[in-house]
C-alpha cells in the first residue's frame, strides 16, 4: 500500500499524517466546494445535518488528540487504518499461492509436468 501515491492522486481527500506517516482522510463539507448534491431538496437538511455534527462531542478521541475541538471541514483529519488492509492482502496472496501450489501438485506426477 503506496501512502504517497494516494495522496498524490487524491490530495483534497487525503493527507500524509506528518508525525507518523499514516494515510488520514480530511473531513471535507459535504455541502462544500465539489460536493454532489445532486436534489437541491437535499442541501437543507445536510447543512442541519452538518451543524449537528461540527457541535457534537467527538466519539472518537482523534480530533481532540489532534487539537481540534469542533469540526472544521478542509483542515479535520482522520487517521485511516491501512495496517489491517495490509494485513489482510498479506492473507490473501498466502491463501492464493497455497491454493496455486495444492493445484500444481494434484495435476503433475511430480516430474513438473502437467497431465
Amino acid at each position: 500500500l503506496s501512502i504517497d501515491s494516494i495522496v498524490s492522486s487524491n490530495p483534497r481527500c487525503f493527507a500524509k499524517d506528518p508525525e507518523s506517516g499514516a494515510l488520514t482522510l480530511i473531513m471535507r463539507d459535504p455541502c462544500g466546494d465539489g460536493a454532489c448534491v445532486t436534489d437541491p431538496r437535499d442541501k437543507q437538511l445536510l447543512v442541519e445535518l452538518t451543524s449537528v455534527v461540527q457541535k457534537a462531542v467527538p466519539l472518537n478521541p482523534q480530533r481532540i488528540a489532534h487539537g481540534m475541538q469542533e469540526l472544521d471541514f478542509g483542515h479535520a483529519r482522520i487517521l485511516l487504518d491501512t495496517e489491517h488492509y495490509s494485513i489482510d492482502c498479506e492473507a490473501s496472496m498466502t491463501r492464493m499461492c497455497s491454493q496455486r501450489t495444492s493445484i500444481t501438485r494434484t495435476f503433475s506426477d511430480g516430474d513438473g509436468d502437467c497431465h
